[in-house]
């Protein structure tokens, strides 16, 4: 049976690997945009007396910092090895790979806040 899903890179899951990319994988992005979120609702708050002394520039660095760490860290494709060698020095034995392994191409890293990047339903 083959799995409809795909991965971040655009790779059809096995179904063994499907709930490590939507559950995992899920955690991580549904973080990002709640950073995203959140940078929002901190900018609205600019011009307010009150955050006269925030210092926006160095808020909105780190957040998105943050928010890029947790996106390349979610499982983005899988393991050339195929899950088969438990001593893998790629996967460590878990079958995946984080963008941080392998690079997630800057596009996906800059997409608008809040859009989605989780595994889905091929169409």
């Amino acid at each position: 049976m083959q799995s409809i899903w795909e991965s971040l890179a655009g790779e059809p899951l096995p179904l063994r690997m499907v709930e490590v990319f939507e559950d995992g994988g899920g955690h991580l992005l549904l973080w990002s945009t709640r950073i995203d979120h959140f940078r929002r609702e901190i900018g609205v708050c600019h011009n307010e007396p009150w955050a006269a002394r925030l210092d926006f520039p160095a808020v909105f660095r780190l957040l998105e910092q943050l928010r890029v760490l947790l996106v390349r860290a979610a499982p983005y494709r899988l393991c050339p090895c195929g899950k088969r060698e438990t001593c893998c020095p790629l996967c460590e034995g878990r079958g995946w790979l984080a963008g941080n392994q392998v690079g997630i191409p800057r596009a996906e890293l800059n997409a608008e806040p809040g859009e989605q990047l989780p595994t889905h339903p091929k169409s």
